[in-house]
C-alpha cells in the first residue's frame, strides 16, 4: 500500500478540471471515439466468427435465451467490476473511502478525500483496461463458437467504455510529473505548483 495523500503540499493550486459530465463538447468527442472503437471491434468480430452464430437455434430455445440472458447479466456485471477495479487500485494507493455512483451517463468510483500523483493516477485510470482486456480476450477464443459473440459483445462494451479513462490519461500525460489529481468520479481536478 502507498502513502495516502489527503492534503496538498504547500504552494499547490488547482489549474485544470476535466469533467465529462459537464463538458458536453469533450464528452461528445470521447463518446464518438468510443462508438468508433465499437464499430471497428464489431467488424473484427464479424471477421472472426459470423454474428449468425449468436442466433443459432441448434441447441434449442433454452440455449438461445440463455446466451442473451448472459449478455445482459455480463454487461451489468462488467460495469460493476470495472468500477470495483478502479476502487481496488485507489485502495492500493491508500484511499480509505471510495464512493460509487451512477450519473445516468456514467458509472463511477471516486474519492473526495484523496490526491493521487500523476503515475498512480494513470494506473488507477487504466487498471480496468489492462485487467479486463487480459481476462476477456482469451475467453472469447476459449468458449464454443456460438458463445463467441456473447463474450465479444462484453469485450466491445469494455474496450469502447474505457475511452474516457484513456482520454483522461492522455490528457494528463504532458502535465508535470509532480501534479496531484483528485478524482471524485466523473470530475478530475488537477493541482500543480504555483
Amino acid at each position: 500500500m502507498r502513502q495516502r495523500v489527503t492534503e496538498l503540499p504547500a504552494g499547490y493550486r488547482q489549474y485544470l478540471t476535466i469533467d465529462l459530465q459537464k463538458d458536453k463538447k469533450t464528452a461528445l468527442k470521447v463518446n464518438l471515439w468510443g462508438a468508433a472503437i465499437g464499430v471497428v471491434l464489431l467488424v473484427i468480430g464479424w471477421l472472426v466468427v459470423t454474428p449468425a452464430s449468436l442466433f443459432d437455434m441448434q441447441g434449442g430455445l433454452g440455449a438461445y435465451v440463455l446466451r442473451f440472458a448472459v449478455i445482459m447479466a455480463g454487461l451489468l456485471a462488467y460495469v460493476v467490476l470495472h468500477e470495483l477495479t478502479h476502487a481496488a487500485v485507489m485502495k492500493h494507493y491508500g484511499s480509505e473511502k471510495v464512493r460509487f455512483g451512477f450519473t445516468g451517463m456514467y458509472a463511477y468510483a471516486g474519492s473526495e478525500a484523496d490526491y493521487f500523483g500523476k503515475k498512480p493516477y494513470a494506473v488507477i485510470a487504466l487498471a480496468p483496461l489492462a485487467v479486463w482486456t487480459l481476462i476477456l480476450t482469451p475467453v472469447c477464443f476459449l468458449v464454443p463458437q456460438d458463445w463467441f459473440w456473447v463474450v465479444w459483445l462484453i469485450e466491445i462494451t469494455h474496450l469502447s467504455g474505457c475511452i474516457g479513462d484513456i482520454y483522461v490519461t492522455l490528457r494528463l500525460r504532458c502535465e508535470p510529473e509532480d501534479i496531484y489529481v483528485m478524482d471524485t468520479g466523473v470530475k478530475m481536478t488537477v493541482f500543480g505548483k504555483k
